[in-house]
C-alpha cells in the first residue's frame, strides 16, 4: 500500500520557493516515501520534544539547514507541515519558530532532545483529525499574512 502525503499550505509556498540543490532534496524526499513503507517512522530523523501537538511531529533533515515537519494521520498518511531552513540567525525563515507560531506554542528555551520518531510500539506519532485541521487552518493564516 502506498502512503499519501499532504501538505499544508504553508509548506506548499514554501516548496514552491525551493531551488537547485534545495528542491531536488525535497522531491528525493517525496520519492523517498517510499521508504516509509519499508521502514516506517524510522525513515524520519527525529520526533520533536514539548507539549502537544509538537510531541507528536517529526523531522526529516533535507538538505543544508533545510528541514521537513510531518507529522502522521492513520492509515498510511503523513501530512507535511513545514518545509525550510533551521535559521537562528532569521526569525521570519526558521522552520521552528514557524512550527510553534504555527502550534500557538511558546518556543521554549535550553537545549532540546531529539529522539527517535518512532515510539516503543515502532510507530511514528500521530494527531487525531480536528488537531491537524486545526494545523491546517493556521498554516493557511500563516501563508497569507507572508504574502503580504
Amino acid at each position: 500500500m502506498i502512503w499519501e502525503a499532504y501538505l499544508t499550505p504553508l509548506a506548499d509556498r514554501q516548496v514552491s520557493g525551493l531551488r537547485g540543490a534545495r528542491k531536488k532534496a525535497y522531491e528525493t524526499f517525496l520519492e523517498d516515501l517510499e521508504d516509509l513503507e519499508q521502514r516506517g517512522c524510522a525513515a524520519l530523523d527525529y520526533r520533536l520534544t514539548g507539549p502537544v501537538p509538537i510531541n507528536n511531529m517529526c523531522v526529516k533533515h533535507l538538505w543544508g539547514q533545510d528541514r521537513a515537519v510531518v507529522t502522521f494521520r492513520e492509515p498510511r498518511k503523513v501530512w507535511i507541515l513545514l518545509v525550510g531552513p533551521h535559521d537562528d540567525h532569521d526569525s521570519s525563515v526558521d522552520v521552528y519558530r514557524t512550527l510553534y507560531a504555527l502550534a500557538d506554542q511558546p518556543i521554549p528555551g535550553g537545549r532540546r532532545t531529539k529522539p527517535s520518531c518512532c515510539g516503543r510500539d515502532d510507530r511514528g506519532p500521530t494527531l487525531d483529525e480536528a488537531t491537524i485541521d486545526d494545523l491546517v487552518a493556521r498554516a493557511t493564516l500563516l501563508a497569507r499574512r507572508r504574502r503580504t
